[in-house]
C-alpha cells in the first residue's frame, strides 16, 4: 500500500475515534442535564493544631521552716526560709509571650526530642502523645528575724515529656534564673516525681539525692514512669512532682514545693494492636489530603461546610467501637428502605455510597431514615472540586443531618482504612471526641 493510502487509512480510523467519543458524551450530558450545582469546595490552608491549652500547676501551699538554731544559715542572720511558686509570676502568666520554641524537649528513644510551641510560661500545654511547660517560677526566700526578706533566688522548672507505651520519660531542667538581695553559698536541689495508680515509678528522680545550684546554673535529667494495664481496660491517673531546696553545710532540714499537673493521662490496652497512653484533654484531629483522597475527603468537606451540623469541624464527632452496630449503620444509610442509595457507574466508575458522619460515629446518620440525607456527586472538573446535587427529585437544602456521596468504591475503602489507623494511633476509646480536618 503506497504512503498516501496509509495517511488516509489513519485519517479514518482517527475520524471514527472522534465520532465514538462525541457519541458518548451525550449520555453523561444527559445524566446531568438539570442538575444543579452546589458549588465548589475549598480545603483549608493549614491543618490544625494539636497543641491544647495548657493549665498552671495545682500547687501544695508554699513551705515555710525556720532554720536549725545551729547552723550557718542561722549565724548569718536567716532565720526562716521559704519556698513555692512566685507570686509575680502567677499574676503575669496571662500576658502572651512571643511565639518561640519552647526549651522543654519530648524525649524519645533516641534521647533527642522536638520543641513545642508554648504561648505562656508557667502553663502546661498537651499534645495527644506529649506535655510540656517552659519556665514555671520557683522562689525560695531568705528573712530574718524580724520578718524581712534577706535574698531570694528565683529558679524555673522546664519538663518536657512524649508519652511512648506504657513506659515513658521526662526531661526536668531546673535554672537558677536571678537573685534579689544576698544568697550566700548557693543551693543544694533536689527533685522527685511521683503519679497515681496503676502507675509507678521507675526512675523517681533525675539525679541522685541533691546537687549543688548556684545563680546562673542548671541542672537537667530524666524521670520515667510506667504503667500497667490489663488487656481491654484503660485508666487514669495524675503525676506530681516535688522540687527540695537546702542551703549548703546546713543540718538537712528539707524546703519543699509540690505541685501536680492539671491534666491527667490515661492508659489503655483497649484499641490497637499495642497499649499505650495519651492525654484526653486533646481532641484529636483525622486529617485528610483533598489530593490524596480525592471524592471522599470532597464529601466530608462538603458536609462540614453546607450541613447544619457541620460534624467534624465545630461539631466534634464520637467514636462508636461497636463493629456490628457500624456495618448495621452503614446498610441503614445506603442499602435500605426508603431510600437505598442509587449507583452512577456512567459518571463515578465503580461508584459506591461513602456516608458522613461515619457509621462508626454516634452521630450517624442511622439515626435517622436514610432518604433524610444528602445525596451528592463530587466530581474534580478542572483541578477543583465541584459538587452537584445527585437527584432531581431529591433536593438539597443543607438542613439534612447526613451526606450520601458518589465516591468511587477504591477510594471510599481508602479512607475507611484511613480512618481505622486514626483511630488506634490517636488511641480514640469509645465515646471519645474527635475532629476532621481536610486540607489540599
Amino acid at each position: 500500500m503506497k504512503k498516501g493510502r496509509w495517511r488516509n487509512a489513519y485519517a479514518i480510523i482517527a475520524f471514527a475515534l472522534t465520532v465514538m467519543v462525541l457519541l458518548s458524551l451525550p449520555h453523561q450530558a444527559e445524566a446531568f442535564e438539570g442538575m444543579r450545582s452546589l458549588g465548589t469546595v475549598v480545603p483549608q490552608e493549614e491543618e490544625f493544631r494539636d497543641l491544647a491549652p495548657g493549665g498552671a500547676p495545682k500547687f501544695a501551699k508554699p513551705d515555710c521552716k525556720e532554720t536549725d538554731p545551729g547552723s550557718s544559715a542561722r549565724q548569718a542572720g536567716v532565720y526562716r526560709v521559704c519556698i513555692g511558686p512566685r507570686r509575680a509570676a502567677a499574676e503575669s502568666t496571662e500576658k502572651r509571650r512571643e511565639s518561640t520554641p519552647l526549651a522543654a524537649r519530648v524525649m524519645d528513644d533516641g534521647g533527642e526530642g522536638a520543641p513545642c510551641d508554648a504561648p505562656e510560661t508557667g502553663k502546661y500545654y498537651y499534645a495527644r502523645a506529649g506535655s510540656c511547660m517552659n519556665d514555671m517560677e520557683v522562689e525560695f526566700k531568705e528573712i530574718d528575724i524580724n520578718g524581712k526578706e534577706i535574698g531570694t533566688a528565683f529558679l524555673t522548672v522546664t519538663t518536657g515529656e512524649g508519652l511512648d507505651g506504657l513506659k515513658w520519660s521526662e526531661l526536668i531542667t531546673i535554672k537558677w534564673k536571678s537573685t534579689r538581695g544576698v544568697i550566700k553559698g548557693g543551693l543544694d536541689i533536689g527533685f522527685s516525681a511521683g503519679c497515681g495508680t496503676p502507675c509507678s515509678m521507675a526512675q523517681k528522680s533525675p539525679w541522685e539525692g541533691s546537687k549543688p545550684l548556684k545563680e546562673g546554673g542548671e541542672l537537667m535529667g530524666i524521670v520515667t514512669f510506667e504503667a500497667a494495664i490489663n488487656k481491654g481496660e484503660d485508666h487514669s491517673f495524675t503525676t506530681n512532682y516535688e522540687l527540695t531546696a537546702t542551703e549548703p553545710g546546713t543540718i538537712p532540714i528539707k524546703r519543699v514545693t509540690s505541685w501536680s499537673k492539671p491534666e491527667p493521662i490515661r492508659c489503655d490496652d483497649a484499641v490497637g494492636k499495642y497499649p499505650g497512653c495519651v492525654y484526653k484533654v486533646v481532641t484529636p484531629v483525622f486529617r485528610l489530603s483533598m489530593s490524596q483522597y480525592g471524592g471522599a475527603a470532597a464529601t466530608y468537606l462538603w458536609a462540614q461546610q453546607s450541613l447544619w451540623d457541620h460534624w467534624g469541624d465545630k461539631k466534634p464527632l464520637r467514636r462508636m467501637s461497636d463493629e456490628t452496630i457500624a456495618r448495621s449503620n452503614r446498610r441503614k444509610v445506603c442499602d435500605q428502605l426508603p431510600d437505598p442509595f442509587e449507583r452512577f457507574d456512567d459518571i463515578v466508575p465503580n461508584d459506591s455510597c461513602d456516608e458522613y458522619p461515619f457509621a462508626s460515629t454516634y452521630e450517624s446518620g442511622a439515626s435517622t431514615i436514610n432518604s433524610n440525607c444528602a445525596d451528592i456527586v463530587p466530581l474534580l472538573e478542572h483541578g477543583k472540586w465541584v459538587i452537584y446535587e445527585a437527584r432531581k427529585d431529591k433536593p438539597v437544602t443543607g438542613e439534612e443531618p447526613c451526606v450520601r456521596g458518589h465516591v468511587t468504591l477504591d477510594m471510599n475503602k481508602k479512607a475507611g482504612g484511613a480512618l481505622g489507623n486514626f483511630v488506634q494511633s490517636e488511641r480514640i476509646l469509645d465515646s471519645d471526641r474527635y475532629k476532621v480536618s481536610i486540607y489540599q
